[in-house]
C-alpha cells in the first residue's frame, strides 16, 4: 500500500492550486520505491493526481534548490569532485592545492611566530559549512588510490575536520568560492587545538619554529603520518554524508 506525504504546495506555478505528493512503496525488503504525483486542490480537497512529468520535476527541484542544474560551467582544474545538490543543497566539493609557501599565523599559546613556511600539497573537502583537509606526498593531482596523510597543521582533527572557530564560512561549497575557503584556512590563526601528530618523534611547535626561522622552501614529507585512507575513501565518505 502506497503512502503519500505532501512535501510542497505551489500556488500559481501550475496555473491552478496544486499539491505535490511523494509516495513510497515498500515491498517487504529494505528497498523503498518513491514516486511523485501532482494533484489539483479544489476547495481544500486533494483530487486525483498524475505523475509529475520531467519539466515539472525540474521546476520543483529549482524551487527547492535554487542552485540546482545551473548548466555548464568551467571548472577549476584542481577540482576532484563536485555536487551542487549534496548536503541539503548547500553543495559538496573536493579539490587539491599544490605545495606552496604560505604566511602562517599562530596564537601566542603555540609559541610559534607568524611567518612564511612551506606547506605540503593539500586535499580539501567542503560540505555543509564544514571543511576537511589532508596532506599529499606527491605534488600532483591525486587519483582514487592516492594515499592521504594527516595535515601537519594545528586545528585539524585526526579525521581531517578543521576547527573554524567563529569564522564566517561560505554558505555554499561551489567552485566559485574555493579561494574563500582556502583564505579562511590559511588566514585564521592556528592554535593549540588539535596539535598534529608527526612521525620521527617530531614535535609540531618545534617543526614550524624551525621552518619559519630557516626560511625553508620545502616541507619535510618524511614526518607525515598516514591518515589511513585514500582519495577513494574520502569520496565514499562524502557520498554517504559522514
Amino acid at each position: 500500500m502506497a503512502k503519500g506525504q505532501i512535501l510542497h504546495s505551489v500556488t500559481g506555478a501550475f496555473i491552478a492550486t496544486k499539491a505535490i505528493v511523494l509516495y513510497e512503496q515498500k515491498d517487504g525488503s529494505r528497498e523503498v520505491t518513491h514516486f511523485a504525483n501532482i494533484h489539483s486542490v479544489v476547495q481544500s480537497k486533494v483530487c486525483e493526481g498524475r505523475p509529475l512529468d520531467r519539466h515539472e520535476l525540474l521546476n520543483l527541484c529549482r524551487v527547492l534548490m535554487p542552485h540546482f542544474g545551473r548548466g555548464l560551467a568551467w571548472q577549476d582544474e584542481r577540482i576532484i569532485a563536485y555536487s551542487d545538490t549534496a548536503a541539503g543543497g548547500t553543495g559538496q566539493m573536493i579539490w587539491w592545492r599544490p605545495a606552496s609557501v604560505e604566511r602562517l599565523l599562530f596564537t601566542e599559546g603555540t609559541k610559534i611566530p607568524d611567518g612564511l613556511a612551506p606547506v605540503p600539497s593539500l586535499l580539501f573537502m567542503a560540505s555543509g559549512g564544514s571543511l576537511n583537509v589532508w596532506a599529499l606526498k606527491n605534488n600532483t593531482r591525486p587519483v582514487p588510490d592516492t594515499e592521504l596523510w594527516a595535515a601537519p597543521l594545528p586545528n585539524v582533527s585526526d579525521g581531517g575536520n578543521v576547527c573554524m572557530g567563529n569564522a564566517q564560512v561560505p554558505a555554499l561549497a561551489s567552485p566559485d568560492v574555493i579561494t574563500t575557503w582556502e583564505r579562511l584556512f590559511f588566514r585564521s590563526r592556528f592554535s593549540t587545538h588539535h596539535m598534529p601528530q608527526l612521525a620521527n618523534k617530531t614535535k609540531a611547535p618545534k617543526l614550524w619554529q624551525t621552518l619559519i626561522k630557516q626560511k625553508a622552501k620545502e616541507f619535510p614529507l618524511d614526518i607525515l603520518v598516514s591518515a589511513k585512507t585514500t582519495l577513494a575513501g574520502v569520496l565514499k565518505r562524502g557520498a554517504h554524508g559522514y
